[in-house]
This record gives structure tokens, C-alpha cells and sequence, in this order.
């Protein structure tokens, strides 16, 4: 981990920047002075200032709205690494694989709740048009595992369950594939069960699973597990999502894959045209409240909620990393005033990964009963974000 250099006593010289995204915008890190990628501010080598060479080594505090992304060339997607947004934290950059993105008021991922059928299995062999925003998204359709995995072997004397660690079948090549995610659980020292929380997309072949003993466990082994020798979800579509951008230049603020902030989810179409049906998952943040209904009688010290922020629905396949466990929304502080309960944003921040458009519900004091129920809708959309960076 890069670390701050000693100054000698003198104040910090190193070079500064601010980057400022908008809704949808995007930043790739910039190398190091002489780094064979990219440039950056437009200049032959990446310098911000005489003699101010930028390192390849930040620290970086990020703004409230603003995420820290790396590029899975597995899947071909930026990867969010931060779902708490906001914070601080060192990078070496290389200029291509790490990036700051804004993805607020945009769509982030989908839930597939009709997966479709008779669908060529592939990488983006069906195209999604949304009905607004213009983003652009990447599919998988086939290639996942099936839900039950084979214990083969349950092993002797784990002290803790093990990790279960897929590995792409060697036929896999440059086809975009996510691998799945299983856990297991031990009794009397051996795996007696197994669950597979993500099973996988765009897999041409079954993948093995290593069966590595957890840190601390010098006595386990001879777990052997076994995948279904067939692949499920054939002809179906099993993932959507932002498209990946490989052709970032480094230092140049982009809007690719997320679109424009929207204030309402947009819909999708399908071509071929299918059964599938999905819903967007948004990174909104409250923008304000709409004054359908103030409150009456709601006396002194009322309070509100904001609830609701989760898409509804089920998922055609099991994969929740890249649907609604993609995000935890953070709803806003806010401030309700009295005897009509009409909320406000308290500190300006609207909170982040709020996936639907959420509900406001007056809660009137304990001893006083509402005479009119406050209905008070939450505006939603993107904001700014603002983030620091020094070179160290």
C-alpha cells in the first residue's frame, strides 16, 4: 500500500487535483509521470504543474456520491469496490484498471424476474434498450451451475467451515463468464452441506471448486466437491449490466455505460423479442419532497421515515451480487417540521444506492393523534460529486 512521503519538514509539496463528477460520469486514475498510458490535463506526460509529476500513488478522499471502481475482465465490468460511498483511501493506479465513477440517478444493475426462453447462450447476444437515460448494457444468456453441489468427499478435522473457491474451466478463454459463489458448512470435522449463493453466468463448461481450509485450521483437508456435470439456465437470460469500457483514457472525465440521471426507473426491451422482463436497479438520491398532502395535528416533535428503497421481486436465478444485493441503500437525514410533519433534507446529502423510488411516512407525536395524514413523495435523481486527490 503506497504510503505518504516524509517531507523533511517542510510543508507537502506533492501535487493536488479535484475532480468533480457529474451524474453518470466516470474518471480513470491517472498513471505516473512517464507511464506508458493515457495522459493526463491533455499534456505528452501527466503533470499538473511545473515540477509537480504525478506519482501513480494516491491518496484519495472520496466525494459523499462518488464510488471507487476496478475493471473485472472476467465479466468485462467495472466492479464497485465501496458500497458505503464517501471515505479515503491509497491506490497505485496503472492508468487503465482503477476508476472513480458517479453513478448517481443512474441505473446500476437489474432484477431479471422472467429470464425468457429459447435465447442463443452467449455474451451479448441480446441487445437491451432502455426507455430513457441511454445506457448501455452488457448480457449473458446460459452458463450457469445448478443450485445442488455433489460432496464427493466431506473431508476430515476442519475446525471451521472451509472457502469454497470456483475456478473457470480452462476452455473458457476471452468469453465474459461471472463465477459462481457457494458456502458449506461442517459437522464433526467433515462438510456435510453446501449452498451455492451465486450460480455463475456465461460458463462454457463446468467449472472445479478448490476446497481451501479457512486461516487457523491446521488439521482439515480431503474435502472434495463435485458441480453438477450439466450447466443450467441454457437459453435464458441470466445477467444485465452496465456495460464495460475498455477504451477509457486515463484522466478524462466520461459518460459511458451509466447514461443520464433519471428522475423516475426507466424500462427495458428486449431484442430478440422474449418473455423477459426486468426491472432497473437505480443509484438515486433524494433530491427534495413533493407537498402532495401536509399534516395536520401532528403536535409537537412529529418525525418520518423514509422507507421503500429496495426493488420489489424475485429473481428468475440466483445471482444477488449483481441484482439487489448490489447495493445497501443510505437514506438521508432529514428534518421534519412541526404540526404539518413536511420533511426537508437536513444536511443537503440525499443519500446513495437508493434502488426505487422510496416512500415518506409523518410519524405524529405519541400523545397527539394526526388530524390530516402527511403525504410528502421523495424527488429523486443524481447530484455532483466532488472528490480530493494528492499524488504521494
Amino acid at each position: 500500500m503506497p504510503v505518504n512521503k516524509i517531507s523533511g519538514g517542510q510543508q507537502n509539496a506533492n501535487p493536488h487535483f479535484i475532480v468533480s463528477l457529474p451524474p453518470g460520469g466516470t474518471f480513470v486514475m491517472p498513471p505516473g509521470q512517464g507511464g506508458a498510458v493515457g495522459t493526463f490535463g491533455n499534456l505528452a506526460t501527466p503533470q499538473i504543474g511545473v515540477g509537480q509529476n504525478l506519482t501513480g500513488q494516491y491518496m484519495v478522499h472520496l466525494g459523499k456520491h462518488t464510488h471507487y471502481q476496478t475493471y473485472d475482465p472476467a465479466l468485462q465490468y467495472w466492479r464497485t469496490m465501496n458500497d458505503n460511498m464517501g471515505g479515503m483511501f491509497f491506490v497505485s493506479a496503472d492508468g487503465v484498471n482503477q476508476r472513480l465513477a458517479n453513478t448517481t440517478g443512474c441505473p446500476i444493475a437489474a432484477l431479471i424476474t422472467n429470464a425468457g426462453s429459447g435465447l442463443t447462450n452467449g455474451f451479448n447476444t441480446v441487445t437491451v434498450t432502455p426507455s430513457a437515460g441511454g445506457s448501455v448494457w452488457s448480457t449473458i444468456v446460459g452458463g450457469a451451475i445448478n443450485t445442488t453441489v455433489t460432496i464427493t468427499a466431506g473431508g476430515t478435522l476442519y475446525t471451521s467451515a472451509p472457502q469454497l473457491v470456483f475456478v473457470p474451466p480452462a476452455s473458457q478463454g476471452n468469453t465474459p463468464y461471472l463465477l459462481p459463489t457457494a458456502t458449506c458448512t461442517i459437522s464433526a470435522g467433515a462438510i456435510n452441506a453446501v449452498t451455492v449463493v451465486n450460480q455463475g453466468a456465461g460458463l462454457v463448461a463446468v467449472p472445479t471448486i478448490k476446497v481451501i481450509p479457512q486461516p487457523g485450521d491446521t488439521t482439515g483437508s480431503g474435502g472434495i466437491l463435485t458441480v453438477n456435470a450439466t450447466l443450467a439456465g441454457s437459453g435464458t437470460l441470466l445477467l444485465m449490466y452496465p456495460a464495460g469500457n475498455t477504451s477509457a483514457t486515463s484522466g478524462t472525465i466520461q459518460t459511458a455505460a451509466y447514461g443520464s440521471a433519471q428522475t423516475s426507473v426507466p424500462t427495458f426491451t428486449f431484442s430478440p423479442a422474449s418473455t423477459i422482463a426486468a426491472t432497473a436497479i437505480m443509484n438515486f438520491t433524494i433530491t427534495g419532497f413533493t407537498a402532495t398532502t401536509s399534516g395536520g395535528g401532528y403536535g409537537t416533535g412529529p418525525g418520518g421515515i423514509i422507507t421503500g428503497g429496495v426493488v420489489a421481486g424475485t429473481a428468475a436465478n440466483t445471482n444477488p451480487s449483481m441484482d439487489k444485493g448490489i447495493s445497501t441503500p443510505i437514506y438521508p437525514p432529514i428534518n421534519v417540521a412541526n404540526t404539518t410533519a413536511i420533511p426537508t433534507l437536513a444536511s443537503g446529502f440525499g443519500g446513495v444506492n437508493i434502488q426505487a423510488i422510496p416512500t415518506y411516512t409523518g410519524i405524529p407525536n405519541s400523545t397527539t393523534g394526526a388530524t390530516t395524514v402527511a403525504v410528502q413523495p421523495p424527488t429523486v435523481g443524481g447530484t455532483n460529486s466532488t472528490t480530493f486527490i494528492t499524488s504521494v
